[in-house]
């Protein structure tokens, strides 16, 4: 038990954490239109294909930007050190 008394406390900042989550959904939200900017003009410049450009599309493929592989919304938990155990007695 004596250990566990003399342990550091564990201190949790709900303030930083939530700050943390918001910055990470801000970049997730950024890279996501970042891609749809991206994307619409590749949609654009399709409109103007001619059929010799679209045979060549299903040759060699259409050069489409694939969606951002975006992370899980949590925010990757940090793992905590299990508390030391001591033999039973």
């Amino acid at each position: 038990m004596t250990e566990l008394t003399n342990a550091e406390p564990i201190v949790f900042d709900a303030c930083a954490a939530k700050h943390l989550a918001a910055r990470f959904r801000a970049n997730r939200r950024t890279v996501a239109r970042a891609w749809t900017v991206e994307h619409a003009a590749w949609e654009r410049e399709q409109q103007d294909r001619n059929l010799l450009e679209n045979g060549l599309d299903l040759l060699g493929g259409d050069d489409e930007p694939k969606p951002p592989n975006l992370a899980p919304t949590e925010p990757p938990r940090i793992p905590l050190p299990a508390p030391p155990q001591a033999p039973r007695k």
